[in-house]
């Protein structure tokens, strides 16, 4: 492992990340920001980041945030014929508007 990144094998997902609780200057491009019970996160690629002063900070999405897309690279698992995905220790399923971050299906 990196400093700062870890290797996500979970399923089959086989993707490198920034450690949570990483802080970084800039937000990379492309990123996409997420409102949410009036607070202002940030996604990009998998990433999920908050505002932390003059700087970000790499986070755990809440349970039930909306983001319009998945990330590049994630892996679908199916629990009792229902598609979640999956990226970056994350659980998403299909919602209006996009895909809303979850619990962990059952028995995962």
């Amino acid at each position: 492992m990196e400093r700062g990144r870890y290797y996500d094998s979970r399923y089959g997902h086989n993707h490198y990340y920034p450690t949570r609780g990483t802080y970084v200057q800039v937000l990379p491009g492309g990123y996409r920001a997420v409102y949410y019970h009036g607070l202002r996160y940030y996604f990009y690629g998998g990433v999920w980041y908050r505002p932390y002063g003059v700087r970000y900070v790499v986070i755990a999405p809440p349970i039930g945030v909306i983001v319009p897309i998945l990330p590049p690279s994630y892996a679908t698992v199916w629990v009792g014929g229902v598609p979640y995905y999956y990226a970056n220790n994350v659980h998403y399923v299909r919602a209006p508007g996009g895909y809303t971050v979850v619990n962990p299906p059952p028995g995962y």
